[in-house]
C-alpha cells in the first residue's frame, strides 16, 4: 500500500471536515472488508485513489460538477455511493437495478480523443429512456450531470481512475476531465473552500443574485438533492425576476411533479407553453403529469402537441405509446412504438418495449421477434435472452426457454435471477434435481433473496424431502419474518410429516400476519381435523368461506369434518355446495356418495358414482366405489362389471380391485375364479390380511 497516497487523503480529510461546517455532507466511510466484497462480487479492482476516498473521505456525498459551477453543497449532483446490490440509481432516470454493475468487469472501450468513441457508444449504449439503461461497461457512474450527461470513472481500462465527462446523449461524445480521481476531487475541495471563505457572509436562502437563470441553476441544485421545497422557492424567485422565462415555469412544474402535486405541475406547464408555444419538452412533461392523474386522453393530446412541434424525437412517440397502452389501445400503442423505431432503428429498448406489450397481450410470436431484433443489435446484453426465455416459457416451449436462460447465464453468470428462472422451467418439466441445482446457484449469488429458498423448499416438498423443505422455509423466515406465505408453506411441510402441532403453530403465525387469506384458515382446519379436533376445524373452514365464498376446498373440507362428526345432513349440504362451484370435482361426488352410504341411502350413493364416471370415464376409483355400492346391495354381477372396469383402466394400481372382485366371485360360488383374483391381489400387496375363506 502506498503510504504517501494515504497521507494525502488524510490531509484531504481535514479539508472536507471544513466543508462540513458549511453544510457539505459526505456519507459514512466503507471498510476494507466491504470494498473487497464489492470487488469480489463484480470481479474488479477499484482504483487506489477511489478506494482511499471510500475508506477515508466517505462513500459518496458532496462532490464536483462538470456542467454547473455553483458552490452549493454537492455542486449539481452528489457523488453516488458504492453499492453491492445493483445499479447506481438516480430518481430522475430509471436504471435497471441489476444491469449497470453487472457490466463493470468488462473492458472500458473509450480512448482519449478517439473519433470512434461515438460509434462505439452507439453500439454499446442507448439513450436513456424510461426503460432499462445498459450503463457504461468497465466504468462506475459517479454523478448525473443533467440531460443524460454523466461523470464516470474508468475502472477496467488502461487508465484506471481516469475521470470522464459523457455527453453522448447530446451527440458531443466523451472527454477526459482528469487523469486522477484524487486530483479531480482535491481541486474541487480547494476551489469550494476558497469560494466559501470569500462568500462567507452570504446566506444560501437569500442569494443577492439578479439573474433569473442563476436561480434556475440553484433550484436545479436543490432539485437534484431532492430538496424540492427549496428548489420550488428558487424557481419562483426566478419567475419573480423574469415572469416571461418559460423554462422557469417548466422546472417549477417538474418540481411539483416530483412532489406528486400534479395539479400544480400542470398549471405551471400550461403557463410555460403559453409563453413559448414551441416548447415541445414541456408539452411532453405536461402529458406525463396528466398520465400520473390517469387522464390519458389529455396526456395523449399533449404528446401529440410535442410531436407536432418536433416530430423527430422518438421519446415523444414512446410516451404516447405508453398512454395508449394504459387505455388498452394496443394497436395504437404498437403503432407509436413502431414510429419510434423508424426514427431510431438502432435503439434496442424500443424493440424491447414493443416486445413487452406484445408479451402482455399474449402475442408471443411477435414478442419473440422483437426481442430477437434487440439481441441482434446487442448480442452481449444478457437481459434480452432472459426476456426471450420468459416468452418461450409462457408458450410452454421449455427447452427453448432453457436455451435462452443458459445464454443469459453465459454472458452474465452473476445474475441470480437467470438461475432462478431456469430452475422454474426445470421444475415445470418435473426435472426436480436440476431445479434444485439452479435454485442453489441463485442462492449462492444472492443469499438474501428469500424467494430462492422458498422455491427450493417447494421442490423439496415435491420430492417428499420434507426435512429439507422445512430447512429452506425456516431460512426464508429468518431473512424475512414478515412474509405470511413462508409460515404457510412451512406449516404445509409439517402437515405432510404429520407434525400437526407444529403445522398449527405456523398457520396461526401466517394468519397473524395476513388474516385475509382463505387458504391459511383452510389448512389450519385440516391440521385440526388430523388431530380429531373437528369443532375447531369447522370454525376455521367457516372463516375461510367467509373470506372467499366460492372456495371449493373449504366447502369440501367442511363436509368432511361434518361427516366425521356424523352430521350427515350438514356434510351432504357442504358437498353439494362444492359441486355447485366445481361440477367436475370428482372427490365431491365420492364423499357425497359416502355420506349417502352412512345414511343408508344406497341408491343415492350409486347415483353419485355414476355421475363421477360420466364426468371422467377414465378414473378407476369411480368404478371401484360403484362396485362397492353394488356389492353392498348384493348385486354381484353389476359389482363384478365395475371392478373389471377399474382393473382395465389401472391394472396395477390397487390390490383392492382384485380383492373385492374375488369376494364377488366367491359369493357367486365361482371359487376358482375367486382364488385367481385373490392371488392377483396378493401379488400386488403381499401384506394383504388373509381373511379370505372359501365356503360358507
Amino acid at each position: 500500500m502506498n503510504n504517501n497516497n494515504l497521507e494525502k487523503f488524510y490531509k484531504l480529510k481535514e479539508k472536507t471536515n471544513e466543508l462540513k461546517k458549511f453544510g457539505y455532507k459526505f456519507n459514512l466511510c466503507l471498510s476494507e472488508k466491504k470494498i473487497k466484497g464489492f470487488e469480489k462480487k463484480f470481479k474488479v479492482k477499484l482504483p487506489e485513489d477511489y478506494r482511499n476516498y471510500l475508506k477515508i473521505i466517505g462513500n459518496g456525498g458532496s462532490g464536483p460538477s462538470e456542467r454547473y459551477n455553483y458552490y452549493f453543497p454537492s455542486g449539481f449532483n452528489h457523488i453516488y455511493s458504492l453499492r453491492n446490490t445493483g445499479a447506481l440509481y438516480h430518481y430522475h432516470y430509471h436504471y435497471d437495478e441489476r444491469t449497470s454493475l453487472r457490466k463493470l468487469g468488462r473492458k472500458f472501450p473509450y480512448k482519449k480523443d478517439n473519433t470512434e468513441n461515438q460509434n462505439i457508444f452507439e453500439n454499446l449504449f442507448t439513450r436513456i429512456s424510461d426503460k432499462k439503461d445498459n450503463s457504461y461497461q468497465g466504468a462506475l457512474i459517479l454523478s448525473h450531470q443533467g440531460c443524460g450527461t454523466f461523470l464516470i470513472m474508468e475502472v477496467t481500462g488502461e487508465n484506471s481512475g481516469r475521470i470522464w465527462f459523457s455527453e453522448f446523449s447530446r451527440d458531443i461524445g466523451i472527454s477526459v476531465v482528469n487523469d486522477s480521481f484524487y486530483d479531480w476531487f482535491n481541486n474541487w475541495v480547494k476551489e469550494t473552500l476558497e469560494i466559501e471563505y470569500i462568500e462567507r457572509g452570504i446566506e444560501y436562502s437569500d442569494f443577492t443574485i439578479k439573474d433569473s437563470k442563476a436561480y434556475i441553476n440553484l433550484g436545479n441544485t436543490y432539485y437534484q438533492k431532492d430538496m424540492l421545497d427549496q428548489a420550488i422557492k428558487r424557481y419562483e424567485k426566478s419567475i419573480s425576476i423574469d415572469p416571461n422565462y418559460s423554462n422557469a415555469y417548466c422546472y417549477l412544474g417538474t418540481a411539483f411533479s416530483e412532489k406528486k402535486m400534479f395539479d400544480e405541475a400542470i398549471e405551471q406547464y400550461k403557463i410555460a407553453v403559453s409563453i413559448n408555444p414551441n416548447y415541445s419538452d414541456c408539452y411532453c412533461n405536461l402529458g406525463k403529469s396528466f398520465s400520473e392523474k390517469e387522464m390519458f386522453d389529455e396526456a395523449i393530446e399533449q404528446y401529440r402537441n410535442a410531436i407536432l412541434i418536433y416530430p423527430n424525437d422518438s421519446d415523444y412517440y414512446y410516451y404516447l405509446g405508453k398512454a395508449y397502452s394504459k387505455k388498452e389501445m394496443v394497436d395504437e400503442a404498437i403503432e407509436q412504438y413502431k414510429i419510434a423505431i423508424s426514427i431510431n432503428p438502432n435503439d434496442k429498448y424500443y424493440y424491447s418495449n414493443l416486445g413487452d406489450i406484445y408479451e402482455k397481450k399474449d402475442l408471443f410470436d411477435h414478442a419473440i421477434e422483437q426481442y430477437k431484433i434487440a439481441i441482434s443489435i446487442d448480442p452481449n446484453d444478457s437481459d434480452y435472452y432472459y426476456f426471450l426465455g420468459i416468452v418461450y416459457e409462457k408458450k410452454e416451449l421449455f427447452n427453448d426457454a432453457i436455451e435462452q436462460y443458459n445464454k443469459a447465464i453465459s454472458i452474465a453468470p452473476n445474475d441470480s435471477v437467470y438461475y432462478y428462472n431456469l430452475g422454474i422451467v426445470y421444475e415445470k418439466k418435473d426435472m426436480f434435481d436440476e431445479a434444485i441445482e439452479q435454485y442453489k446457484n441463485a442462492i449462492s449469488i444472492d443469499p438474501n433473496d428469500t424467494t430462492y429458498y422458498y422455491f427450493l423448499g417447494i421442490v423439496y416438498e415435491k420430492k417428499e424431502m420434507f426435512d429439507e423443505a422445512i430447512e429452506q422455509y425456516i431460512k426464508a423466515i429468518s431473512i424475512n419474518p414478515n412474509d405470511s406465505n413462508y409460515y404457510y408453506y412451512l406449516g404445509n411441510a409439517y402437515l405432510r410429516k404429520s407434525m400437526f402441532d407444529e403445522a398449527i403453530e405456523q398457520y396461526i403465525k401466517a394468519i397473524s400476519i395476513n388474516p385475509n387469506d382463505s387458504n391459511y384458515y383452510n389448512k389450519l382446519g385440516k391440521a385440526y381435523s388430523k388431530k380429531g379436533m373437528f369443532d375447531d376445524a369447522i370454525e376455521q373452514y367457516k372463516k375461510s368461506i367467509s373470506i372467499k365464498p366460492d372456495y371449493l376446498y373449504s366447502y369440501y373440507s367442511l363436509g368432511n369434518a361434518y361427516l366425521r362428526k356424523e352430521m350427515f345432513d350438514d356434510a351432504i349440504e357442504q358437498y353439494k355446495k362444492s359441486i355447485s362451484i366445481k361440477p367436475d370435482y370428482l372427490y365431491s361426488y365420492y364423499s357425497l356418495g359416502n355420506a349417502y352410504l352412512r345414511k343408508e341411502m344406497f341408491d343415492d350413493e350409486i347415483e353419485q358414482y355414476k355421475i363421477a364416471i360420466s364426468i371422467n370415464s377414465n378414473d378407476s376409483n369411480s368404478y371401484y366405489f360403484l362396485g362397492n355400492a353394488y356389492l353392498r346391495k348384493e348385486m354381484f354381477d353389476e359389482a363384478i362389471e365395475q371392478y373389471k372396469n377399474a382393473i382395465s383402466i389401472n391394472p396395477k394400481s390397487s390390490s383392492n380391485f382384485y380383492y373385492e372382485l374375488a369376494i364377488c366371485y366367491k359369493e357367486k360360488g365361482m371359487f376358482e375364479e375367486s382364488i385367481k383374483q385373490y392371488k392377483k391381489a396378493v401379488s400386488i400387496n403381499p401384506n394383504l390380511n388373509d381373511h379370505y375363506k372359501l365356503g360358507n
